[in-house]
């Protein structure tokens, strides 16, 4: 009987995943919520997919009865969606395969069952996370505090709140432009959570792979930096760290992962840390493979040394991460503008050690107040690489420092 796999999600660099499936020797069931014959991607994954099935990821029913029909015995979902991940949970979990079970993906996916996971293991952690509710008493909240939706993802729909009275409107209006956004009213709801201060933003990038923690990428946000950028807001800045964890922040790292039992799962974990780099809070939790750069710096194999390794983390084959050496170092630089019409944009000269580089903005484009997906998309982002921490601070503070926008 032949091997088959079932992707969960079909988009952007599905192919990079999907072409390590096939050299493995599987078959490929695709789903995917709308077609995909019409999605610019759809040339890169085509020569991939041997049956394609539109399907909800939440209509779990028809997937667990695609998966029994078709033998699947690995899931594959794409690290960008939630949603994915939930629905290949609950697969892995009832037909007792490999990798990312229901009951763990679901503690991180939820903010607020994520927070209780955080309060019963006694882990860093915001004083409260509280859930809306219409009858809610306003008093009880500490100011200025934090409104996001539960099952949000990429900050949209997160504002930060000053006070009772802006809290009452913004409930009360539930206006997007206000920065209320909950795109997913079915099941999703609004939580209220404790404003941690702090300048440092750790994310580390790994496997848990045999109950072995496996870091591959650490990089620093510096929200100091961001906040001090002028005249635009030009976003969210990764730099890559080279620097060990802390005794104290690895602990911590390792009680989470162990209690959520968490295995032979790719992890992206967001932790605020100190002025000694010790977990201050964990921010969230994302059990997803690591992002297009650091598939880049990682192992002697380049761009695709983690993928490889990483679809393995759901068969029975043996995985080998101890290649997966930073051998450069990144810069991640996503773009957010100040709101308006754009009149005109300058980009300066890209780099010559540029990975990636991408934008939508041009004359009359417009720049919403609050942030989404497609604003994300519509700003762009640019990645670097280069032999020294450095060199890309300088590197992207100079570009940066050379965009000009005019507002009409």
């Amino acid at each position: 009987m032949s091997k088959s796999c079932m992707c969960i999600g079909v988009f952007f660099d599905t192919e990079l995943w999907l072409k390590y499936v096939k050299k493995l020797g599987y078959k490929v069931i695709a789903t995917h919520p709308i077609p995909i014959t019409g999605k610019i991607y759809y040339n890169d994954v085509k020569d991939y997919i041997d049956i394609f099935y539109e399907v909800s990821y939440f209509d779990f029913d028809k997937l667990l009865d695609i998966a029994k029909e078709n033998n699947v015995d690995m899931i594959v979902s794409h690290p960008c969606s939630n949603d994915a991940l939930i629905a290949a949970g609950y697969i892995n979990t009832n037909l007792n395969l490999k990798g990312i079970s229901y009951d763990a993906v679901l503690n991180c996916s939820s903010k607020y069952d994520f927070h209780s996971t955080l309060v019963k293991y006694d882990l860093s952690r915001p004083n409260f996370t509280i859930k809306y509710s219409e009858d809610m008493d306003y008093d009880i909240i500490t100011y200025p505090c934090i409104v996001k939706p539960n099952f949000g993802a990429g900050s949209v729909g997160v504002k930060l709140i000053h006070n009772k009275e802006e809290l009452i409107e913004f409930f009360k209006t539930k206006e997007r432009d206000n920065g209320y956004i909950l795109d997913k009213k079915k099941y999703d709801y609004y939580l209220i959570q404790h404003y941690v201060k702090g300048s440092k933003i750790l994310a580390c990038h790994g496997v848990v792979h045999s109950n072995r923690i496996i870091i591959f990428g650490k990089t620093i946000r510096d929200l100091d930096k961001e906040k001090n950028a002028l005249p635009y807001f030009y976003g969210q800045e990764f730099i890559t760290s080279d620097d060990d964890l802390t005794p104290y922040t690895y602990k911590q790292l390792n009680k989470l992962l162990t209690e959520l039992k968490i295995n032979n799962t790719p992890f992206d974990l967001e932790i605020m840390v100190d002025e000694n780099n010790d977990a201050k809070t964990f921010i969230e939790l994302n059990l997803r493979p690591a992002e297009k750069g650091f598939n880049h710096i990682s192992g002697r194999d380049g761009y695709e040394y983690c993928i490889k390794e990483q679809v393995k983390l759901g068969t029975d084959i043996s995985c080998n991460f101890s290649e997966g050496k930073i051998k450069d170092f990144i810069g991640i630089k996503y773009f957010r503008f100040k709101p308006g019409t754009v009149r005109t944009i300058k980009w300066p000269d890209l780099p010559n050690n540029t990975l990636f580089f991408d934008t939508k903005l041009k004359r009359d484009s417009i720049i919403e107040k609050n942030w989404s997906n497609n604003e994300a998309h519509k700003n762009g982002s640019i990645i670097l690489l280069d032999k020294n921490i450095e060199s890309i601070h300088h590197t992207l503070n100079s570009f940066i420092n050379g965009i000009n926008i005019i507002y009409y």
